[in-house]
């Protein structure tokens, strides 16, 4: 684990060290934290860095490393392998410049820590704030893309939606039939560089319901990988009429109908067009530091719930862009959406 070696590097120029240990999956994952000075001071310096990187997908595409994105190959004198574009340069350049005061006593606390779980909602991050470690009034966050030094990044708003259905029949004597929407994985910050599966799959819902007006949405479902954009979204729809909606669909005979969800999928629709509209009223202002140089908004999950359908988005907005501001809007236009959804 690169912890480890870390710790070994902090250990040398007299960090005293905290290791914070968290269970992601089947995997232990960790932050790593040096102490340096008096930690009962309140007015510290955290110079942090996220140490993992995007997972990869396919291995085919990874023809340098012969399908092997985590044994690196030097090859014209350039490294190919995960993370190798991304490094963990930034905290090796805080680390030389702490190391620069070994043996000096500091009057207040200086923390250099690097965390985990940057591609899962900041997961080390928000692990390493429930600790209440710290007792500083500035940090630093930074790291190298592209071998180029970063020392902005964009703000990162969650927004979950949820949609809850009214008192339903349940289905019976219906059929299942599924649809896949699938595209290439886009990374969340650049949504543009993939296709949008939802609105795919619900435009084949829809034209599904034209030929059986009938037809029933029971279940949706579609799951980013960490830092990527969705690259399947599934649709389970049912129906009684035995109409034939085309090839794009197929029959899942071991699935049982529950709930219409009908209902629900023009409000969804609704919803997407207001975030694209909210959206696109900050992508006139660009910064061209930043790849891409706009705001984006991105799926991050759809599913269905006991009661309905949860919609998770992801939000980029620019250091410039009053976040505060576009969540007051944007709750303004879920309100009405609510109002004209009623029931």
């Amino acid at each position: 684990m690169l912890v480890h070696y870390l710790k070994d590097l902090l250990s040398c120029i007299d960090f005293e060290l905290v290791e914070q240990t968290a269970s992601v999956g089947d995997r232990v994952q960790a932050n790593i934290i040096g102490l340096r000075g008096p930690t009962t001071a309140g007015d510290g310096l955290i110079l942090s860095s996220p140490l993992d990187t995007v997972p990869y997908l396919d291995r085919e595409t990874w023809r340098t490393c012969a399908g092997e994105p985590l044994e690196p190959v030097l090859a014209g004198g350039a490294i190919f392998g995960l993370g190798a574009r991304s490094g963990k340069v930034d905290f090796l350049c805080k680390l030389k410049a702490a190391s620069q005061f070994q043996g000096r006593s500091f009057s207040r606390p200086l923390y250099l820590v690097g965390t985990f779980g940057h591609y899962q909602d900041f997961l080390g991050v928000r692990t390493l704030l429930e600790t209440h470690l710290f007792r500083a009034k500035r940090v630093l966050v930074g790291w190298p893309t592209n071998l180029e030094l970063v020392t902005m990044v964009k703000s990162h708003v969650v927004f979950r939606f949820v949609f809850s259905r009214s008192d339903g029949i349940p289905l019976e004597g219906h059929s299942v039939l599924t649809h896949l929407s699938t595209a290439s994985c886009a990374p969340s910050e650049w949504p543009a560089l993939g296709r949008d599966v939802l609105r795919e799959a619900l435009e084949a819902f829809a034209r599904a319901q034209e030929i059986d007006p009938d037809l029933a949405l029971v279940g949706i479902s579609s799951l980013a990988p960490a830092g990527l954009s969705p690259g399947t979204c599934r649709i389970d729809a049912a129906t009684a009429s035995g109409k034939e909606l085309g090839t794009e669909w197929t029959v899942t005979p071991e699935s049982a109908p529950s709930f219409d969800l009908s209902a629900i999928t023009p409000a969804l629709r609704a919803l997407l067009q207001v975030l694209d509209e909210n959206v696109a009223e900050l992508v006139p202002t660009a910064d061209h530091s930043f790849r891409p140089p706009q705001a984006t908004m991105s799926v991050r999950q759809v599913r269905t719930t006991d009661d309905g359908v949860s919609l998770t988005m992801l939000g980029r907005f620019l250091p410039e862009h009053d976040v505060s501001a576009l969540i007051e809007h944007l709750q303004a236009g879920v309100e009405q959406l609510s109002t004209a959804f009623a029931g």
